[in-house]
């Protein structure tokens, strides 16, 4: 009985786990202590991934809220980097998730 439990199915072989997956934004090294507040967070905009929603919409809004918060001594696309994966939320955030390692970077 033991044995059979220990054997995997051939799916749990070929189904990614997010969690065990790096990450495919590759953040550059900041000069200053920068923190993002959960503040901040909330104010930008969500992009959900559905059918019918704008994707220029969202960056337009995106672009107007981050750069509305920039602090001294980060440079736009170091903030662009930290804060886009917080205005994705369902099958946006999945998309995210699958992109390759370090495939988005400055």
């Amino acid at each position: 009985m033991e044995l059979v439990a220990k054997h995997k199915i051939l799916k749990e072989y070929t189904t990614l786990v997010l969690a065990q997956q790096p990450l495919c934004i590759e953040y550059p090294p900041l000069d200053i202590a920068f923190e993002l507040n959960l503040r901040m967070i909330k104010l930008l905009p969500k992009f959900y991934g559905h059918q019918g929603e704008h994707t220029n919409k969202h960056l337009k809004e995106f672009h107007i809220v981050y750069s509305s918060m920039k602090p001294a001594g980060v440079s736009e696309d170091q903030l662009k980097l930290w804060k886009f994966p917080f205005s994705l939320v369902d099958l946006a955030k999945e998309w995210l998730y699958y992109f390759p390692f370090e495939m988005v970077n400055i």
